[in-house]
């Protein structure tokens, strides 16, 4: 029988194996890890953080791996404090390569003022079907009662309670015949303001007013529905730094201190279905606190008609959904 060769007497297949080789991913065999071997329970209102962190590390020393989530719903919070209630990022990912984390439409809840997963250096990370939602919320909502020129009384509205001791970084407005945010109602920023929220009847809750920030802005009148923010910057569901071959599938965000999404310096990042809106059904009149996704120096493609684009500076925009918060 004839041997068949190329050229240079190269047998094909040593040819095949070489073209195999050069195919990203060709013959990479991916190891799966699951959560739950780390002690990572969902459902069991437990802090599942520590367990998660483990499960990552390990899956750091495969040269491709697939973390997998149970259905069900895990608690995550910070873990390290700077001393005034703020956090470090709650779940770091450094240096992974060609890690996918299967949601399996799993919920993560975040319990403080923390970033709850940070990728940086990291390549061909695939994140798929999973949720996102706060508890406790990072704002209130509510009717303004009583107004004076250094406070304003909210009557709290469901599904809120009246809380002390709450910073008030940011007061907007809510049209509540439109059902979207009022800004001419009032959009005032005291970000840098210390004086923390009081219960001062049964259902009241006072929110004492600075006027330094240069953002300041018109107060409330009585009778105004309004949301008091009690964080509004610096902490994201999913923070992308340095990273490349970014891949987000049907991924869902109802609320976090901050932003949904935030990429730095990142190649290769695509969104498909994803949506940062009101969770159906709760009553709330806001998702997350800032904007529900922001870029820098990035190189983008969105499932969106208007969002499929390359990003040499900064773009910022709201994923559309209906039921979101949208400005006036």
């Amino acid at each position: 029988m004839k041997k068949c060769t190329l050229p240079g007497s190269l047998p094909v297949l040593v040819m095949y194996l070489l073209i195999l080789a050069c195919i990203p991913g060709c013959g990479r065999k991916t190891t799966e890890i699951r959560v739950t071997n780390f002690g990572a329970i969902p459902d069991d209102n437990q802090d599942d953080t520590k367990a998660i962190r483990a499960a990552i590390e390990a899956c750091t020393k495969s040269s491709a791996s697939k973390l997998i989530f149970e259905f069900g719903t895990y608690d995550i919070s910070g873990i390290e404090s700077d001393g005034r209630g703020n956090f470090r990022p709650s779940v770091v990912v450094a240096d992974a390569e060609n890690l996918t984390v299967e949601g399996n439409g799993a919920q993560f809840t975040g319990h403080n003022f923390s970033s709850m997963f940070h990728f940086v250096n990291c390549r061909n990370i695939t994140l798929n079907n999973m949720y996102v939602d706060w508890s406790p919320l990072p704002f209130t909502q509510g009717r303004v009662v009583r107004a004076d020129t250094g406070y304003v009384d909210i009557l709290v509205e469901n599904p809120f309670v009246a809380v002390s001791g709450l910073h008030t970084q940011a007061i907007l407005g809510y049209d509540t015949e439109r059902h979207r945010i009022g800004r001419r109602f009032t959009d005032h920023y005291q970000l840098d303001f210390k004086k923390t929220t009081e219960v001062v009847a049964p259902g009241i809750m006072r929110l004492f007013i600075g006027h330094l920030d240069r953002f300041a802005g018109q107060l409330p009148e009585v009778g105004t529905e309004v949301i008091a923010r009690h964080q509004v910057y610096g902490y994201q569901s999913f923070e992308f730094i340095k990273c490349s071959d970014v891949h987000l599938e049907n991924v869902t965000i109802y609320s976090n201190p901050g932003m949904g999404i935030t990429g730095r310096d990142c190649s290769g990042v695509s969104l498909s279905h994803v949506k940062v809106m009101i969770r159906p059904g709760s009553g709330r009149w806001m998702s997350c606190t800032a904007d529900a996704t922001r870029h820098t120096s990035i190189a983008m493609d969105s499932d969106g008609p208007t969002h499929r684009a390359i990003v040499l500076f900064r773009i910022s925009f709201v994923v559309p959904t209906s039921g979101g918060c949208v400005p006036d």
